[in-house]
């Protein structure tokens, strides 16, 4: 069994998941996400019961604007910074950490 963990722990193509919380994204980007998660194509974006995972294609995509352009800008935002902060998978989650210097949005239907 140590071998196989070691292996694992060796592998080339492991990387840094960082959960947020979804307070960092506005609606329209919500529902960017679920439109993608669950009727798109693109199987990087997976929908779960609080939120959603976000795999990063990494260092060689610069700009999620041009990959996504109809992505809203609060998540182009978002996933821009992950990704030059070396995340390779992001959890957008509903009791996920508040980061400073992140803007937060009012999820609160009035």
């Amino acid at each position: 069994m140590s071998n196989v963990v070691n292996n694992l722990l060796n592998s080339e193509d492991k990387g840094i998941t960082v959960a947020l919380s979804t307070s960092h994204v506005d609606f329209a980007s919500l529902a960017f996400l679920e439109t993608r998660s669950k009727h798109g194509d693109d199987t990087r974006i997976a929908a779960r019961h609080y939120g959603y995972f976000i795999k990063l294609a990494g260092p060689d995509v610069d700009n999620y604007a041009e990959k996504y352009p109809d992505a809203p800008a609060a998540l182009t935002r978002v996933l821009t910074v992950a990704q030059k902060a070396g995340v390779s998978v992001l959890e957008l989650d509903e009791d996920g950490p508040l980061i400073d210097g992140l803007p937060e949005f009012d999820h609160v239907e009035s």
